[in-house]
């Protein structure tokens, strides 16, 4: 009889063991099943940023003590400062390769110079050139910096008889070595000619000291009215245009080197007694 009862007791310990086992995997399977599908659609966590707020003070402004001692911020290289353009009034102007004046000022600098024999003066916005001593001449040079091969200018005499020439100097190197264009504003004649170490030749008229003058109309009649007279002198090459008409033009065989000197001269002749002077304006200059 206790056997028996003990026998029913066990098998009721195995059956409820058993049952309780098999409860517990049932709610680990449904635990697990849920835990998948739940994690598939839960959105991943954003990640928080702390803004942490500045404690330190602003800074103060800078005394003028404290700037003092603050290098400056770099800034791009100047170019060298260059002296301003001289401001010249009336139709004054110049550069590296042209003068041009109307001598309305002194500003250009032409020479004024009198020894009693030569007066060089500006004189009514004009430059006068008088030479008071016969059968003499004198000349002054172009103010500029550099080789000049063209000039042009207007120039006029007194009225009646004309005791002398007007002319250019160029490509000087000195006194024996140039080359000169002389106009005779009375006899309406010009004169081109080469003096190379000291020996002169005419490249005008018969090439001759007796015939060297050769005659244009296109000098005007009257030696007190405006010529406009130009000269372009190059070591190998001169011409001369007067009131805009070439009169000469040559090339020249032997030509001298080359210098770096012009001027305008003017040539007083041996009668004459009370000088001669002629008047130069609006002269242009060039390289």
């Amino acid at each position: 009889m206790n056997q028996t009862n003990n026998s029913n007791l066990k098998w009721w310990l195995l059956g409820g063991a058993g049952c309780l086992a098999f409860l517990c995997l049932c709610v680990v399977a449904v635990g697990a099943y849920f835990l998948i599908n739940n994690s598939v659609s839960l959105p991943f966590a954003q990640p928080t940023v702390e803004v942490v707020e500045p404690t330190q003070e602003p800074l103060a402004p800078l005394s003028p003590a404290d700037e003092a001692t603050v290098p400056p911020a770099p800034t791009a290289a100047s170019e060298e400062p260059t002296e301003p353009a001289p401001a010249f009034n009336g139709s004054q102007w110049s550069d590296d390769t042209t003068l041009v004046d109307d001598f309305s000022t002194k500003d250009m600098g032409w020479v004024e110079y009198d020894d009693g024999s030569t007066i060089i003066q500006y004189a009514d916005g004009a430059y006068s050139f008088k030479i008071a001593e016969p059968d003499y001449y004198d000349w002054a040079y172009v103010p500029v910096d550099f080789y000049p091969t063209y000039i042009e200018f207007d120039v006029w005499g007194l009225p009646g008889e004309q005791n002398g020439t007007v002319g250019v100097m160029c490509q000087i190197e000195d006194e024996d070595n140039h080359y000169y264009v002389e106009l005779d504003l009375g006899y309406r004649e010009y004169i081109v000619a080469t003096i190379i170490n000291g020996e002169t030749t005419y490249l005008t008229g018969a090439g001759t000291d007796d015939d060297v003058w050769s005659s244009t109309n296109a000098i005007k009649a009257s030696p007190e009215e405006v010529n406009r007279v130009m000269v372009v002198c190059t070591p190998d090459m001169i011409s001369l245009s007067v009131n805009g008409e070439q009169v000469y033009s040559q090339f020249l065989d032997e030509p001298h080197l080359p210098a770096n000197e012009m001027g305008i001269f003017v040539f007083a002749n041996e009668d004459a007694t009370d000088g001669y002077q002629v008047f130069f304006d609006n002269v242009t200059v060039v390289k």
